[in-house]
């Protein structure tokens, strides 16, 4: 009975050509839109990749700085011109170097202009007087060249605390949220879907509501029939939509394709959710209520940075926790979270946060609908 409830209703859904426009040709033909508007202005991680640090070395001839040389030269951080004084300063004067770094008695930086560069190499410096000022005190107070040897090893060790490289393998642009967005849009848009089913749920609405009215099939069976072919069809058109936009657009979202497909199933699955509540709560005719159901999506939507990027940061600020109850909020995090991090934590929380979502209005829905009573059919 389930089985052929199914597939019944998946047959229905995919007969229906407004349904299927919005799960699967809109997004498709926004994702376009995006691409070839804002496209070329992401940047890809590599944008994002810490470069060598052009530096110009002097080294006074007064005092022996070997070691400092040797540090110097394995940082991955730095690139390092061994030059004179005079040399130096042209370099510097041409902006071909960051800074000049002076060899003593004492470590001194020489800049033109302040910035991030700069402020790397003021560290290092510090930290390495600190070394060499610990390394010092050690030969004073004892005689054994082995521990002075040892000492001096360590020194070096310890400076190797900068490697030059990408910040993260996934792509941080601030124009990827409008792509995070889209995706949370297409999962929110089952909501149709969603007030379709409720519809064909009550007999008061539709003819074939009536006819499930006197069905000897449980209702609550009945229901997660619907659900079941309804996120089978959203997954579909959602692993679509993934492939035209990663494989097609070849927009930089990362690489976990199927963990990004578990976000659309789970997300669609809220979608559908709303949609049925607002099919049950809204009174009126399917198109009042497929028309509320669109408008609090959209408002979910904006509120997650569909037309303006930084409105999450905007929303946290005056609401504290409006981000962790928005579902269409909580799928782009979790989008971004695969793309940036390397851990799972955040992205496991977005997870069951839309599962806990999706579970209480998927009995809020089955208590409402098993209340509705009819005096005639």
């Amino acid at each position: 009975m389930f089985f052929h409830e199914f597939w019944y209703y998946l047959k229905r859904i995919i007969r229906t050509k407004e349904l299927m426009f919005w799960q699967l040709v809109f997004p498709v033909l926004l994702s376009s839109l995006f691409s070839f508007t804002i496209g070329n202005l992401m940047m890809n991680a590599e944008d994002f990749a810490l470069e060598a640090i052009p530096i110009a070395v002097v080294i006074e001839d007064t005092v022996d700085n070997q070691t400092f040389s040797e540090v110097i030269k394995e940082q991955d951080f730095i690139e390092a011109s061994f030059v004179d004084d005079k040399e130096a300063e042209l370099l510097l004067s041409e902006n071909k170097v960051d800074g000049i770094v002076y060899a003593g008695e004492e470590y001194t930086l020489e800049i033109k202009q302040s910035g991030l560069n700069q402020s790397i190499l003021k560290h290092f410096l510090d930290t390495y007087a600190q070394q060499v000022s610990i390394v010092t005190d050690i030969a004073m107070k004892t005689q054994d060249e082995k521990k002075i040897e040892k000492a001096v090893h360590t020194l070096q060790n310890n400076m190797q605390y900068i490697v030059a490289g990408k910040l993260t393998k996934g792509n941080i642009s601030n124009y990827s949220q409008y792509f995070y967005a889209l995706i949370a849009m297409t999962c929110l848009y089952a909501c149709f879907a969603g007030v379709d089913c409720s519809i064909n749920m009550q007999a008061n609405l539709s003819i074939l509501g009536r006819r499930r009215a006197v069905s000897p099939m449980h209702k609550f069976q009945m229901m997660l029939a619907d659900l079941a072919s309804l996120i089978f069809m959203h997954t579909i058109c959602f692993a679509v939509l993934l492939f035209y936009i990663l494989g097609i657009l070849k927009i930089e979202l990362g690489q976990k394709w199927g963990l990004m497909l578990l976000v659309g199933i789970v997300g669609g699955l809220i979608g559908i959710m709303i949609g049925v509540i607002m099919g049950i709560i809204v009174s009126g005719e399917a198109s009042v209520k497929k028309g509320a159901a669109v408008g609090v999506t959209m408002l979910l939507c904006m509120l997650s940075g569909l037309m303006f990027s930084n409105m999450k940061a905007v929303v946290a600020k005056h609401f504290l926790i409006g981000n962790q109850i928005n579902p269409a909020t909580v799928i782009t995090d979790a989008l971004y979270a695969l793309n940036v991090y390397d851990h799972y934590d955040r992205f496991i929380q977005d997870i069951m946060i839309l599962i806990i979502m999706s579970t209480i209005l998927c009995v809020l829905s089955y208590l409402m609908l098993r209340r509705k009573k009819y005096a005639s059919l």
